[in-house]
């Protein structure tokens, strides 16, 4: 154990040998004025060893000390106290009242000796409440009989209070009581909420919950448990909120965090029936599902691939060196302006299905937009290489990895339209009836399916899944980032407030001509099952994904030709999103004439006469006629030899070589 010095008698040392060390006649260094706003300013004349009206005020980590070592007195917390990484000794028995008045004490650790109760309190006999404790880290002891984060045992009052941090148990008494919150309580404890790691290696008998080791009574109320619950050994009883319960009344808890214990019980050895007077209570207790199947590592793979590439489009920053104007949104009606005077976050907002890839293309190194981008026709030229809009950011990132998907808009995503290159459906919701995708919105599958199928189906869903909605002004489509988070009530069923996901996205655009100030992205958004069942979202997602398999990466030329006319004739295909190409051309001492790279365009659809908003023809070729034009501005000598090669870049960021050959000015 470690032996805990008073920062009274630290200080009393400093200030002896200081005052030792003085020369006489020596000129003393006038003290230094303290910032009024600090707490040594503003409370420094306070002896916080001294009651003010029978209650001693603690500002600082030394009133923490003497409170822990005084347990039999009342106290006030005046301000946010650091406690500076120390260890403590638990605080024996308390029997006063502390108003915490929601300022926090962090940073500290508790370390256990031969105490039977074991927490920042060993036992509370009274009353103790908005109070916050902040990266706290619980050591106790091996004779620990009653061991929470707060307090062993409870036989008092805690309210509103808060707790982060991590508790190991690796020995304990036999037949222990161990809470991420507290060991043993009969008392009352109300409105708290705890973010504690706990893992306990249980060997010797121990009821081990979420909350409480062991309720024997009492009442616990509005709980909630955000923290890791990792229990090993044998021999234990392992609830999610309570190891041994009964002749408890437990209203509103909730334990949201995570578990080893998959079989979600809120209770364990649950004693009495509900026709006793001993019996527990526990409306809307609340549980999180951790049943969901292991990924493969192609799965795993896959699913990474994607959400870092949403990740990116959604986080990459930039800044314009001149006014840049967005193309005109024609579904959302929005257009606007990008000011120099602010740098962006997120690749621009538009129409036009842009990858990353390219727009790191049109900017430099520090994140300013190239000057010949700033030269290129709005409209028609830059916007092709820069922007993209909800489905068209979500369909890069799933090019990434799939050949399956092929949607420009929100409506050609849905299950409908698989054959054409849209989603499959996530969870085990009815999708098959006849969907008109101009006058259709996905509020219909709320029609179709009750909403207790479509939470199921919200909790299947997996990091890289898609979220779709169409509604009357338009739709919109959101990745996830992790795997669904699922909460079920005590009955099991999905709670629609407490279950959510993180969310990638790109978002919405801006209207009536203003400036772009901050980014349309979002990343690691919290949506919640009822949020997005509010807009009627629908969970889809590729084959890829579900399989965790890529079909061989190809890509080859086509309707070629020989000679310098064979650099402008044929057509690149490629069986995933081809992005660029380059040309290069050398001569015959190896030195670089030519070096060009062309991005696919949004024209091409147009071109083929397939418009219908359908990306097959942008994906699956590229004209070489392209390069045509820069062509013309190269001379080469005649008669001199020169090589060239042509290279395919794909959305799955593999480069190909297409074509190596040479020829002779002629």
């Amino acid at each position: 154990m470690k032996k805990i010095i008073s920062l009274i008698a630290l200080i009393a040392i400093l200030v002896t040998l200081c005052a030792c060390g003085e020369k006489k006649g020596a000129a003393v260094e006038p003290a230094a004025t303290l910032d009024p706003s600090s707490p040594e300013g503003m409370y420094g004349h306070i002896d916080q060893t001294q009651a003010i009206d029978g209650v001693h005020k603690i500002w600082n980590a030394e009133g923490v000390l003497f409170m822990l070592n005084n347990p039999d007195k009342d106290y006030e917390i005046l301000c946010n106290i650091e406690m500076g990484d120390i260890a403590v000794t638990p605080a024996a028995e308390f029997t006063g009242k502390i108003e915490g008045a929601n300022f926090i004490i962090k940073d500290f650790t508790v370390q256990g000796g031969e105490e039977e109760d074991f927490g920042i309190f060993c036992v509370n006999k009274g009353r103790i409440a908005n109070m916050k404790f902040e990266n706290v880290t619980c050591l106790p002891g091996a004779k620990a009989q009653n061991i929470g984060s707060l307090v062993g045992r409870n036989e008092g009052t805690f309210s509103r209070c808060t707790i982060t941090g991590a508790m190991n148990v690796d020995a304990c008494a036999a037949g222990a009581n161990v809470g991420a919150l507290v060991g043993l309580t009969t008392g009352t404890i109300q409105n708290m909420e705890l973010t504690v790691d706990l893992n306990v290696t249980a060997a010797n008998a121990a009821n081990v919950g979420g909350i409480a080791g062991k309720i024997d009574g009492g009442t616990v109320d509005y709980i909630d448990t955000l923290g890791k619950l990792d229990v090993t050994g044998e021999g234990k009883s392992v609830g999610l909120f309570v190891g041994d319960a009964s002749g408890v009344e437990m209203i509103s808890c909730a334990f949201v965090g995570e578990s080893n214990t998959i079989d979600g019980k809120l209770f364990n050895n649950f004693t009495g029936n509900p026709d006793d007077d001993e019996r527990v209570v526990a409306y809307q207790g609340l549980w999180r599902d951790n049943n969901k199947e292991p990924l493969t590592p192609g799965q795993q793979k896959l699913r990474d691939r994607v959400v870092q590439e949403m990740y990116d489009i959604c986080t990459i920053e930039w800044h314009p060196q001149d006014l840049v104007h967005s193309c005109y949104c024609t579904l959302s009606g929005c257009h606007g302006t990008y000011s120099s005077q602010y740098t962006y976050i997120g690749i621009p907002y538009n129409h036009k299905g842009g990858s990353l890839d390219r727009f790191k293309y049109c900017i430099n190194e520090d994140g300013t937009m190239k000057d010949w981008v700033h030269d290129m026709p709005t409209f028609d030229g830059y916007d092709a290489y820069i922007g993209n809009d909800c489905s068209t950011a979500a369909i890069q990132a799933l090019w990434t990895v799939s050949n399956s998907v092929d949607f420009l808009r929100v409506r050609y995503e849905l299950p409908q339209f698989y054959d054409i290159g849209g989603c499959l459906p996530v969870g085990d919701y009815n999708w098959d009836f006849t969907y008109n995708s101009e006058s259709d919105y996905t509020e219909r599958y709320w029609d179709y399916n009750t909403e207790d199928v479509m939470f199921e189906a919200y909790a299947c869903v997996r990091k890289g899944d898609l979220f779709a909605n169409m509604i009357e002004a338009g739709g919109h489509t959101r990745m996830a980032a992790e795997d669904a988070v699922v909460v079920r009530d005590q009955d099991g069923k999905i709670n629609s407030t407490y279950s959510y996901v993180l969310i990638h996205e790109q978002g919405a655009g801006w209207t009536d001509d203003v400036t772009m100030t901050t980014s349309t992205c979002k990343v690691n958004g919290k949506d919640t099952f009822g949020k997005l069942a509010g807009k009627f979202y629908v969970p889809i997602t590729c084959e890829e994904l579900i399989t965790g398999e890529m079909e061989p990466v190809e890509c080859a030329i086509s309707q070629d030709a020989t000679g310098k006319a064979g650099l402008t004739t044929g057509y690149i295909k490629a069986n995933y999103y081809l992005d660029s190409v380059t040309l290069k051309i050398t001569d015959s001492k190896g030195n670089v004439v030519f070096n060009h790279k062309m991005y696919t365009t949004a024209a091409r659809r147009a071109e083929t006469g397939d418009n219908d908003q359908i990306m097959r023809n942008y994906r699956d070729d590229y004209d070489m006629a392209y390069f045509a034009t820069p062509l013309q501005k190269l001379q080469l000598e005649k008669g001199e030899t020169y090589n060239y090669s042509i290279t395919a870049r794909l959305g799955t960021y593999d480069e190909i070589v297409v074509k190596e050959d040479s020829f002779i000015n002629g």
